[in-house]
């Protein structure tokens, strides 16, 4: 067995192939969907920290599920994108973090343009 085709059933011709590719977009959409669906209820701070993690778990379960090399470079490039991440996220001391903006009352659209419309 060489490789992650014959594992996920990809040896079988284009027709199994074109399965697969569905489930994995179904997955997709759904774990999207449960992800942004939870995000509504989490701190801004919360969501951040889940997506630091997330390039992590990319390359752990392509290690572990498609037998992918992680090698020194792949792994000192992890470290520096999660380096920044985590830079751009947390507080430094002696440094405030800028205030949020206010938000302003938005005013009524009238419709008295969209009458006239056939």
């Amino acid at each position: 067995m060489r490789g992650a085709g014959p594992a996920l059933g990809l040896g079988r011709g284009l027709r199994a192939c074109r399965a697969h590719g569905r489930r994995v977009a179904r997955a997709t959409a759904y774990g999207y969907g449960v992800q942004h669906y939870a995000q509504q209820y989490l701190s801004e701070e919360k969501v951040a920290l889940t997506h630091l993690g997330e390039p992590l778990f990319a390359a752990l379960a392509g290690a572990v599920l498609l037998h992918e090399a992680l090698t020194p470079r792949t792994g000192l490039g992890g470290l520096l994108i999660f380096g920044a991440m985590v830079l751009a996220e947390v507080k430094l001391r002696g440094q405030a973090r800028r205030p949020k903006p206010a938000k302003a009352p938005v005013p009524p659209i009238q419709n008295s343009t969209l009458t006239s419309l056939p």
